[in-house]
């Protein structure tokens, strides 16, 4: 898989699939940038998911005929991207337990890319057609393997603003998020190796 592909896959994974990001008690951080960021108050009731079910849980909607592209920038032809989740709410934990179906690291932007099956049915590789992603900081080929059961754990926010002519709603992990402008350009980060470990 060429690095260009992967990277166009990432911005692909990231506006379908911004789920998983992650906070070991290291992991969290409280800021608020001036969106419209919402915890609710809650104590951060626990939720633990597999790949499948996380998948199953999102409720995913695109409007407009855009895409985006290798630099992270968006066509201005996509008007509404809502990723929430049906079962988790802002404040809450979410911890996705799965294994490693096949990890690749980055050496460019320095992040390793986690594999993990969203969809039933044969596995066929690292194919997005059948992979939920995740990237982490760093190169994590040397503590992690394809087959390690993991867990990723974190506290999920709630963001509703406008950027680059698009209305976007998501509940992601607070770790995947820097700001609005940040966004504009790059959309979210990766995590970092705190927030990942073996069962």
């Amino acid at each position: 898989m060429t690095k260009l592909r992967v990277k166009k896959q990432l911005i692909i994974v990231s506006i379908i699939v911004i789920i998983l990001a992650v906070g070991l008690s290291g992991c969290l951080n409280s800021e608020d940038d001036g969106e419209n960021i919402e915890n609710n108050g809650l104590a951060g009731k626990t939720v633990t998911m597999n790949a499948i079910e996380l998948q199953n849980d999102l409720d995913i909607k695109v409007v407009g005929s855009g895409s985006g592209h290798s630099d992270g920038s968006s066509t201005t032809n996509l008007t509404r991207e809502k990723c929430v989740y049906k079962s988790v709410e802002a404040g809450n934990i979410l911890v996705l337990q799965d294994y490693i179906k096949c990890l690749f690291y980055d050496e460019e932007d320095d992040l390793t890319i986690f594999y993990f099956q969203n969809k039933d049915g044969e596995y066929s590789g690292c194919s997005l057609d059948f992979c939920l992603t995740q990237s982490f900081q760093g190169d994590l080929t040397d503590r992690f393997n394809e087959g390690d059961e993991v867990k990723i754990s974190g506290k999920i926010i709630y963001l509703n603003f406008t950027a680059n002519n698009c209305d976007y709603e998501f509940e992601i992990y607070e770790d995947n998020w820097v700001d609005q402008d940040y966004f504009s350009e790059n959309r979210f980060i990766p995590l970092n190796e705190n927030c990942i470990e073996k069962v």
